[in-house]
């Protein structure tokens, strides 16, 4: 009995062994392989240039005590056109102390309230500038306003300015009552003075009587 069960397995294992062989595993479908994928890198935000600020006038061709500066103003228009045919010229301070607050055509409470010094070059003939100095540029455009409102152009009596024009720099405000001459060349001194300067207001614009060199004469 032992002996036939030996031979069975003796015959079995040759031919398991020879199945196993023979045997081919269906090779599984090959996964069909996608395309590359780049991934495209998100956009970088790009930030956009700061405006560049206007930088402010240079003024420093008005550096010192302002009745100086009126002078040098003056003195450099008048090296361009000669005598300004208005006489003796005379410079003061103004402050709210004195009256000469009166000749820019302003209050003294309005003088206070946004000046911090002022000087008035004035001619003996209808012929007179001013340059203000405001607290701030805010203060400087209101004070253009006063004077081009309050400003009287006969001050003289008995003779007016030709032309009167008032401007603004910064901090900074000029008057100009003269011939219609002096008062381009005055304005374009100032300018260069204080390396720029706002839109004039030309408020008054007289007519040029008789002999009066430029000078309106009052009626």
């Amino acid at each position: 009995m032992k002996r036939t069960v030996w031979a069975l397995l003796c015959l079995a294992l040759p031919a398991a062994l020879l199945l196993t062989a023979c045997a081919t595993a269906t090779p599984g479908t090959p996964a069909t392989p996608g395309p590359d994928v780049t991934e495209t890198p998100a956009p970088q935000e790009t930030a956009s240039p700061a405006p560049e600020e206007t930088p402010p006038p240079s003024a420093e061709g008005l550096s010192g005590p302002l009745i100086e500066v009126v002078r040098r103003i003056s003195d450099d228009a008048g090296s361009r056109i000669g005598e300004y045919g208005v006489g003796m010229v005379f410079d003061t301070e103004v402050s709210a102390e004195n009256q000469n607050i009166t000749l820019l055509g302003i209050t003294e409470e309005q003088f206070s309230t946004h000046v911090t010094d002022a000087a008035v070059s004035q001619g003996m003939l209808a012929h007179l500038t001013a340059l203000i100095q405001c607290k701030d540029e805010a203060a400087a455009r209101e004070m253009k306003s006063l004077i081009a409102a309050g400003f009287n152009p006969g001050w003289m009596v008995c003779v007016s300015a030709e032309e009167c024009v008032v401007v603004e720099s910064g901090v900074y405000v000029y008057l100009a009552a003269s011939t219609s001459q002096a008062c381009e060349e005055l304005l374009v001194s100032f300018d260069e003075a204080a390396g720029g300067m706002g839109t004039p207001d030309r408020f008054h614009l007289g007519v040029t009587g008789g002999d009066g060199g430029g000078i309106e004469i009052a009626p």
